[in-house]
């Protein structure tokens, strides 16, 4: 091919999908009957040597039966499943009806599949087997023609097991099924025409003899020395029809070997010169036109010998090709005339007619064919050119192994002086050999510099980022290519088209984002990206790579600003998402990161419904190489909901695709490791797999700005251990390393934690001054997920800030976002799910608010609920509450009275769980309910008793305000006379210290609750004495006379009366 030959755009190749265009064949009745009967079976395979008539069966049968379907003949091309991919699709085009218009939904291969073969294969299929009318069916002829591997094979078989009822698959192979398909007989999908079966049979071979005007004798003599084989009995017939002197039946060949082998010799040995040369000339082309055998040999006559053989039947078909009709040598034909013309013509005839037959190839868009006859000819020249020309069609199209395959035959002088074949090298190895694809980057690079390309130096660098981020082990050599965007993305960047821009500014952020997090232009970086992506010229970028971008923007939005500001362009973007052209590869990763926005935003019940979307079409697609990431995801929402069978279940899938080799993916591992270790309670194999996963990813070089993350898992392993001091220290590292929102987030962990060692040491001032630092951050920079899987850490913290009054909006929201328990029965300011106050009045809240109760339908739940509370609350037998509150009823009738009105109670509550029934007895739910008399009783059972956190909750005895119900008076007496014993005991310890005035406040503030409570008036007695206030201990003592006079009926008792005799 010349230089200054114009290369077209490939059209849609037609002869490969066009079956045999027969002249006057004879209508194989018997074979015919035989392939209707076994289409019961959804695979025919028909096997047979060449000239065997297999081709020439399946196509009249196909013609007779007026038979849909296609028709797709395989070559060496088809090796590769790019390319049989990409031509079953132009294939499908030729399907008519409406199906044919669903042709897009089609997936489109890519190297990302090829980790997973044989799941694409069967999508597919499924895919391409939809586009089909009923009773279709699609011929795959010269099957043995593709070499593929085992792993093609199989997957290849499993991809037409998606074959559906109705359609039928008709195999044309010179061999049996090889393995991979065979073993599909074991269900009976498939089964076989064989060559016993091919053989024609003597009034076959007599239909087919019988116009030749040769003696019966002859054509009987033919069918025997043929053995049945087509090719051996239309070869005897012309021959012996046109030479008479030829017609001793006791000379003719046996066997179809010696047949072909005299017969070809002789019509080609009888042929005039130019004939011959004609046909060795035509036979370089795998499919010949007439301009192609009149261009290739300079003989316009030439057409007209192809014609004489195909309406002979002398090994040739022909095909139609768009408008006109192409011919085809047959097989054994082909490669006669090719050896003959390595024999007959010179070297330089036969390389000039090659090049030009390659021309014609090119010329009608047929590539691959091309590229092979440049091969044979050495015309590299000629082979640069279609590689440079086809190479980024061929990289769309998912056939980069076939460029790869087209540059790796060129030598390695042509190779070296063009760089555009080593960045096209480069990219079509990407995903399969990253580390020879990063050297051919590297090589291009240099080369568009030596030339002074400026565009085309930034577009290898982003391919080079690519290169980096799919090999996922070492982002060191990232600087290289962040060096090159600093230095020549200036005012006016080179760039032709909106792809251009988008491609190379999304490669610079991802980039800086995984190396240099905090280089100074990483932001605006992000902006220009944004930018670009908000245009009305993003449009105009193929919706993959337009996708790809949104999705690197969405990756730094989520890292650098913990994803509150990626809403805008989720809306943007989310229309792309669901283009059905968008490659289920973007697909898997818009969700991946849409769920870890809604995961660090604390939308876990989204999070978790995206990353399922994402695995399904990962598995559906068979994109084996992101489930790791995937996993990875998944695991997040059950580690941090603290779900301990979710997270394992997780974990296990996670192990199951991790693959050891790829040491950053180890690091991650031993990452979420320590999540699942701590969630079992093992501290110290959480803290080795912690620090195992630092360790790692400073060896491999994991990006820049993950490794503060890695180091504050560490230190959460050691707070989960309750060991804050090494944890602190681990914080200190991160800070130090950590940039932007990561660093600001990590130091405000760090200030919690330390306000956690402030509580843990009681150090009460240093606990409210961090906490309000704290808290008010957060909430600005809404910050919600902080600490969120230590709540043995932040319930105190919590408590604490509530109890003085830090925040408590803002705290009471954290809390009811993640269900926390609270530390202790005492939090009366935690916002419970049910709040009881049943000390003095008697309140109900739900989530703080007053839960308001209407009409005397509710006076009974209420008074179970109050009977309940009275009787402690816990494991309350329900035959005792019943026979309480329903004494007059029986059996049934007090069963009944129970169940409704507990069923009420629950409505009433309106809260899941608050109320517990297990074996008969009825209890509270302590995570989900509060009751003011288990607080009071847990602060007065403390050791020592907290007496005022007591007297605080104390606001009247219990269901005072209430009508008078006898169930309630022991409970009652017994909190009164707990309160005034350990104000007495709590009061004794300030007398026995001389803090006289302590103590007289505490008696005070008690009587104020208790007004009856003589031996307080005692001991306020006697500290008013000792204070020297002798006045007001006499006012106290007149005090307690009257008051046990008016109420109680009775006289101070005589400990009392000594005591006001002391004070005159």
């Amino acid at each position: 091919m010349s230089k200054s030959r114009a290369v077209p755009a490939a059209p849609v190749t037609l002869a490969k999908f066009s079956r045999p265009r027969l002249y006057n064949v004879l209508k194989r009745e018997r074979l015919f009957a035989r392939i209707d009967a076994l289409r019961a079976h959804p695979i025919l395979w028909i096997a047979g040597p060449p000239g065997a008539g297999k081709s020439t069966l399946v196509g009249s049968y196909v013609a007779t039966r007026k038979q849909n379907g296609i028709w797709f003949q395989t070559d060496a091309g088809d090796a590769d499943p790019g390319t049989f991919f990409h031509y079953l699709t132009l294939a499908a085009a030729d399907l008519s009806g409406a199906r044919a218009k669903r042709l897009a939904v089609l997936p489109r291969f890519g190297p990302e599949y090829l980790s997973d073969l044989t799941t694409f294969t069967r999508r597919f299929m499924r895919a391409f087997f939809a586009l089909f009318p009923a009773e279709s069916l699609l011929v795959v002829d010269n099957f043995h023609e593709a070499p593929a591997n085992p792993a093609w094979r199989f997957a290849f078989s499993e991809g037409i097991r998606e074959l559906p009822p109705g359609l039928n698959i008709l195999f044309i192979s010179r061999m049996p099924p090889p393995p991979e398909i065979a073993r599909l007989a074991a269900d009976q999908s498939i089964t076989q025409i064989d060559w016993e079966e091919l053989r024609f049979t003597a009034a076959e071979a007599e239909a087919i003899t019988a116009g030749a005007g040769l003696p019966p004798s002859t054509r009987e003599a033919i069918h025997r020395a043929s053995e049945g084989w087509a090719a051996g009995i239309v070869l005897m017939r012309e021959h012996l029809s046109r030479h008479v002197d030829a017609r001793d039946e006791t000379r003719l060949p046996e066997g179809k070997d010696a047949v072909f082998a005299y017969f070809t010799g002789e019509i080609f040995g009888r042929a005039r010169p130019e004939n011959q040369r004609t046909l060795m000339l035509a036979a370089l082309l795998p499919t010949v036109g007439a301009s192609d055998a009149e261009a290739i040999t300079g003989d316009p006559e030439a057409p007209r010998v192809l014609d004489y053989l195909y309406r002979h039947h002398l090994f040739i078909d022909r095909r139609r090709n768009g408008p006109d009709f192409v011919y085809q040598f047959h097989a054994l034909f082909r490669e006669f005339l090719l050896v003959e013309g390595r024999k007959r013509l010179t070297p330089d005839e036969r390389h000039a007619a090659l090049d030009r037959a390659a021309g014609q190839l090119v010329g009608r868009g047929d590539f691959d064919a091309a590229v092979t006859l440049y091969r044979e000819a050495s015309a590299w020249e000629a082979l640069t050119g279609l590689s440079l020309h086809a190479g980024a069609l061929l990289l769309a199209e998912g056939r980069g192994n076939t460029l790869a395959d087209w540059i790796d035959a060129l030598p390695r002088a042509y190779r070296d002086r063009e760089p555009r074949l080593a960045l096209y090298l480069g990219v079509a190895l990407l995903y399969a050999d990253p580390p020879r694809a990063k050297a051919l980057l590297s090589a291009a690079y240099d080369g568009f510099e030596a030339c002074g390309d400026l565009r085309r130096m930034l577009m290898t660098a982003a391919h080079a980022v690519d290169c980096h981020y799919f090999e996922w082990a070492d982002f060191a050599p990232l600087d290289r290519w962040i060096g090159v965007f600093d230095r020549h993305l200036g005012a006016a960047p080179p760039f032709n088209a909106p792809y251009d821009a988008l491609r190379v500014y999304s490669a610079y952020l991802i980039a800086l984002l995984f190396r240099q997090p905090g280089h100074p232009r990483i932001a605006a970086v992000a902006a220009e990206v944004e930018r670009l992506i908000a245009s009305d010229s993003a449009l105009d970028v193929p919706i993959n790579f337009r996708v790809n971008a949104a999705s690197i923007l969405f990756n730094y939005y989520n890292w650098t600003t913990k994803g509150d500001i990626a809403d805008q362009l989720i809306a943007r973007a989310t229309p792309w998402v669901a283009d059905p052209h968008l490659s289920p590869l973007n697909r898997v990763w818009w969700r991946v990161h849409l769920a870890f926005n809604h995961q660090i935003r604390g939308r876990y019940a989204q999070a978790k419904r995206t990353i399922d979307e994402a695995e399904a079409i990962a598995r559906d697609n068979g994109l084996k190489s992101v489930l790791f990431e995937i996993y990875h995801t998944e695991l997040t929402p059950a580690v941090v909901s603290r779900d301990i069978p979710g997270a394992l279940a997780a974990f296990e899938k996670l192990r199951s695709v991790l693959n050891p080799a790829r040491r950053m993916d180890v690091a991650y591992f031993r990452f979420q490791e320590s999540y699942v270790h701590a969630l079992q309670g093992r501290a110290r194999e959480a803290i080795a797999a912690a620090g195992n996963a630092v360790a790692i990813g400073r060896e491999v070089g994991l990006p820049e700005m993950q490794i503060p993350h890695f180091i504050v898992r560490h230190a959460i392993t050691y707070l989960d251990a309750g060991e804050v001091a090494p944890a602190l220290a681990r914080y200190d590292e991160a800070v130090e390393l950590a940039s932007g929102a990561d660093r600001r987030n990590f130091e405000l962990q760090r200030s919690f934690v330390q306000a956690y060692a402030a509580l843990r040491d009681d150090r009460v001032d240093d606990v409210t001054r961090l906490l309000r630092n704290a808290l008010a951050a957060a909430r600005e920079h809404r910050y919600r997920a902080v600490l969120r899987q230590l709540p043995q850490v932040m319930a105190p913290l919590f408590a604490a800030a509530l109890e003085h009054g830090i925040e408590r909006e803002f705290v009471c929201d954290l809390i009811r976002e993640r269900q926390l328990p609270a530390p202790s029965p005492d939090t009366p300011q935690w916002p419970w799910p049910v709040a009881i106050c049943a000390l003095g009045e008697f309140i109900i809240r739900r989530y703080g608010e007053p839960l308001v109760s209407k009409g005397k339908a509710q006076k009974k739940p209420l008074e179970l609920l109050k009977a309940l509370i009275a009787h402690g609350g816990r494991n309350v037998d329900a035959a005792m509450l019943t026979a309480l509150l329903w004494p007059d009823a029986e059996g049934d009738v007090a069963k009944t009275s129970f169940d409704s009105n507990l069923y009420r109670l629950r409505k009433l509550l309106d809260v899941d769980n608050a109320l517990v029934l297990a074996e008969g007895k009825l209890s509270f739910n302590p995570t989900a309910v509060w009751l003011d008399t288990w607080a009071f009783e847990s602060a007065l059972d403390a050791d020592p008793p907290r007496v005022n956190a007591g007297l605080s909750l104390y606001r009247g005895h219990f269901l005072s305000l209430e009508s008078a119900m006898t169930w309630a008076l022991p409970l009652r007496d017994r909190l009164q006379a707990k309160l005034a014993r350990c104000v007495l005991a709590e009061g004794q310890r300030l007398e026995e210290r001389g803090d006289f005035a302590a103590a007289r406040a505490l008696y005070e503030r008690a009587l104020e609750l208790n007004n009856l409570a003589e031996a307080i008036y005692r001991r306020l007695m006697v500290c008013q004495r000792e204070l020297g206030d002798p006045a007001g201990a006499l006012t106290t003592y007149r005090r307690c006379r009257d008051l046990l006079s008016i109420v109680l009926n009775r006289k101070p008792a005589a400990e009392t009366e000594a005591l006001r005799a002391s004070l005159t």
